[in-house]
C-alpha cells in the first residue's frame, strides 16, 4: 500500500508543475483481487483529489508484481501555476503588447476542482485593443480541463482599472505577507 500512496503523491505533484507539500492515504486499503477498485486520497497543500485505484485483471492471489491503474476524479489548480501559465501566454516574451500589465484574481494556493468546469476564478492581461478598439484589460477565465487548468478569454472586457479582488504582482499567493497595512489600503483603494 505505501507504493500505490507514494506513487499517487508523484502523480499529483506531476499535475501541480511544482513541488509542495504531498500526502495520500487509502482509507480502507488496496484491496488485492483481480478487477477490485479501491478509493484513495491525494492531497497537494492540503487540496484533496480523490483517487480510484485499479488492481489489474490478470492480477492473482500471491504475486509479488501487482498492476494497478490510479485515476483522478477531479483536478487540482495550484495558484503559481496559473500564474505561470499566464505570464507564458501574455507575459514579456509573448509579444502581447503591454505584456507587463498581468493580474490573477485571489485565488487557494490549491485547491481540487471537477474536471471540464469553470473554476469561477479569472485572471486578465492589459491589450491596446481590449474594448471595442479601445485598451484595457482583457480578462481570462480559469478552467479545469481534463488533466490541468486553462486561461480562456472572457468576451467581455473588464476595463482600465483592476477590479475588486485583483491585487496585480502577487495575486494569488494566497497570502497578503510582506505588505504593509497602507500598501494593503493602496491596493484597495487602486481596486475600487
Amino acid at each position: 500500500m505505501e507504493k500505490v500512496e507514494f506513487a499517487l503523491r508523484e502523480d499529483l505533484l506531476s499535475r501541480a508543475h511544482m513541488p509542495g507539500g504531498t500526502t495520500a492515504k487509502c482509507p480502507d486499503g488496496i484491496t488485492q483481487r483481480a478487477g477490485a477498485v479501491s478509493l484513495c486520497v491525494a492531497a497537494f497543500e492540503g487540496a484533496e483529489v480523490p483517487y480510484e485505484v485499479k488492481i489489474g485483471d490478470s492480477y492473482t492471489e500471491g504475486s509479488m508484481v501487482i498492476s494497478y491503474t490510479k485515476t483522478p476524479k477531479k483536478g487540482l489548480l495550484v495558484a503559481k501555476t496559473v500564474q505561470a501559465q499566464l505570464y507564458e501566454q501574455y507575459g514579456p516574451e509573448s509579444g502581447y503588447e503591454g505584456a507587463g500589465k498581468l493580474a490573477c484574481q485571489e485565488m487557494p494556493v490549491a485547491a481540487a476542482y471537477d474536471f471540464e468546469t469553470d473554476t469561477g476564478l479569472t485572471c486578465q492581461y492589459w491589450s491596446e485593443h481590449a474594448a471595442n478598439g479601445k485598451p484595457g484589460y482583457t480578462a481570462l477565465k480559469v478552467r479545469m480541463n481534463s488533466r490541468n487548468t486553462d486561461l480562456q478569454p472572457v468576451r467581455r472586457p473588464v476595463g482600465p482599472r483592476l477590479p475588486r479582488g485583483f491585487s496585480g504582482r502577487d495575486a494569488g499567493s494566497g497570502s497578503r505577507r510582506g505588505r504593509t497595512p497602507a500598501a494593503r489600503g493602496a491596493v484597495r483603494r487602486a481596486c475600487r
